[in-house]
């Protein structure tokens, strides 16, 4: 038993070099049934994971979770729960995800460890905001900011807070929005993070749009895209690029609402992302104002532009 750990320590190097091949086939080797130590399930499932065989992946966790249950070791148990509630968000089944939900907090009281009753609540709090439970997911991001800001972990609290924001503008909760995106703007003030930054900025053009000013809506979703595009964040120029056509849905052009909108579908199947509920409503909202044939064009014409020149055609304002 002792030699399998020492091999499992060994494939961590390896898998860090990027040798995945040779890692996957050491592992395979070392398999010697389910007296094999956690360590060896946990990083066994780790690289099934990273190669995208969820299933895998998640029957290995799940020897894992008894292996580490046989040692007494909760940490392992909890990493095991991790990992299968990882593969249920991958395959989409968000209910099974859930399920775990539970079992998860109760390891992680039981460890009482204030990081990982943070990172658990953080978690959990995601799981709900992708399910649309609002009210639970407020309660737990309410819960991971106080804990962060406990243990000093101030990237952490900003984190929470982002989240929070994001949450309260689903519920309407304007005043709660807004705090939460301010607290956030003044941690990331003294840290400098652009991730964050780019998130706060995004959420308080979310809270202006909501106020009806306009202006300073748009200033601050420029703001945000000009972080998410400086750095290539991908999903979140997307994100950031939906802020303003709601910005021009607001205003009632219609037109530019159609170009912005086109870019965002495409950046969504580019990266096979399913465009949210808000997204189709922002396109039936503009077809209800546009002729057939005329968004045709415009959206055609639109999604030929690079992400390079979109970014470009929205400069920071002053």
């Amino acid at each position: 038993m002792r030699g399998q750990e020492l091999a499992c320590r060994a494939w961590q190097v390896w898998e860090m070099r990027g040798y995945m091949a040779e890692a996957r086939r050491f592992l395979q080797q070392l398999d010697t049934g389910d007296d094999a130590p956690a360590l060896f399930f946990q990083w066994a499932a780790v690289i099934q994971l990273r190669s995208g065989d969820y299933d895998a992946a998640e029957r290995l966790a799940e020897r894992g979770f008894l292996a580490a249950k046989r040692e007494g070791v909760l940490t392992a148990q909890l990493c095991a729960l991790d990992h299968r509630q990882t593969c249920a968000r991958h395959r989409g089944d968000i209910v099974a995800a859930l399920a775990l939900n539970p079992e998860i907090l109760a390891l992680a009281e039981q460890l009482n460890d204030p990081l990982t009753n943070f990172q658990v609540h953080n978690t959990c709090g995601l799981l709900a905001l992708t399910a649309q439970d609002y009210p639970t997911a407020k309660t737990f991001f309410v819960e991971s900011a106080a804990m962060a800001r406990q243990l000093g972990t101030r990237d952490g609290e900003a984190i929470a807070l982002n989240y929070l924001g994001l949450v309260a503008l689903a519920l309407n909760e304007v005043e709660l929005a807004r705090e939460s995106y301010t607290r956030s703007m003044a941690i990331i003030a003294e840290l400098g993070y652009p991730r964050l930054e780019r998130a706060a900025r995004g959420g308080l053009g979310g809270v202006a749009l909501v106020d009806g000013d306009l202006d300073v809506a748009e200033q601050f979703c420029r703001e945000a895209l000009a972080i998410s595009g400086g750095i290539g964040m991908g999903i979140s120029i997307a994100e950031d690029l939906f802020g303003l056509a709601r910005i021009r849905i607001a205003r009632e052009l219609w037109e530019d609402a159609a170009r912005v909108l086109s870019i965002v579908y495409r950046m969504l199947e580019e990266r096979r992302v399913t465009p949210p509920q808000m997204v189709e409503d922002a396109l039936m909202a503009i077809r209800e104002h546009l002729a057939p044939a005329r968004l045709e064009l415009l959206w055609q014409t639109a999604r030929l532009q690079s992400d390079e020149e979109v970014i470009a055609s929205f400069p920071v304002i002053g």
